[in-house]
């Protein structure tokens, strides 16, 4: 906007020196008709062959003042047009400088938005993050402490073995024994029947006699 301003600002300077200088030649053509005309009605200033030589003198400088003025019209006047083309260009240049800073600054926006939506996910993630690494932390602990419980019931399970293993082979013992004190049992009846046999026959032979 400063630019157009700038523009506009030009552009009326350059019209108001064209109509300052076309005003100066139409003031000066003026005077000099003033003069032509004071000099052509004061008869004890000059004689008529010199009044009629001056006023063709005078007319000839205003024709070629009027042709002078003409053509600096027309030159300032094609200045002028240029410089409204130029403006216009300026002007159209500005408006599409406008439309893309307007563009621009939308999309700055829209990127200051998305920024901080940006930042405001990070900080969710970065919360998120510590409390899964928090999370972590307790199921390595907690983990920890069952490898710690399986290693012990391990531990347990080792010593139940052996025992039952003990115990396998004290029963396999004892099942020895048992098996050894019913054979002498069997041996200690076989000898004790004999031993009756021999007590009956003595009895009978003791009663024979």
């Amino acid at each position: 906007m400063t630019a157009a301003a700038a523009a506009g600002s030009k552009s009326g300077g350059m019209g108001t020196g064209t109509k300052a200088a076309l005003l100066a030649l139409a003031l000066w053509s003026l005077i000099s008709l003033v003069v032509i005309v004071v000099w052509s009605t004061s008869p004890d200033l000059k004689s008529s062959a010199r009044c009629r030589q001056d006023l063709r003198q005078s007319h000839e400088k205003i024709l070629g003042a009027e042709a002078l003025w003409a053509r600096d019209k027309d030159e300032l006047e094609r200045r002028l047009a240029a410089a409204h083309e130029r403006l216009e260009r300026h002007e159209a240049a500005l408006a599409l400088l406008d439309g893309r800073l307007r563009l621009a600054n939308r999309t700055l926006d829209a990127c200051v938005a998305r920024e901080a939506v940006l930042l405001a996910n990070i900080s969710v993630l970065r919360e998120e993050a510590a409390l899964l690494l928090q999370t972590q932390l307790n199921l390595t602990d907690q983990l920890q402490r069952e490898e710690d419980h399986a290693e012990a019931l391990q531990h347990n399970l080792t010593q139940s073995d052996h025992r039952a293993a003990a115990c396998s082979s004290l029963k396999a013992a004892a099942d020895s024994l048992a098996a050894a004190a019913q054979t002498q049992t069997r041996a200690c009846d076989a000898d004790r029947e004999f031993l009756r046999k021999q007590l009956v026959k003595c009895q009978e032979a003791a009663s024979e006699g």
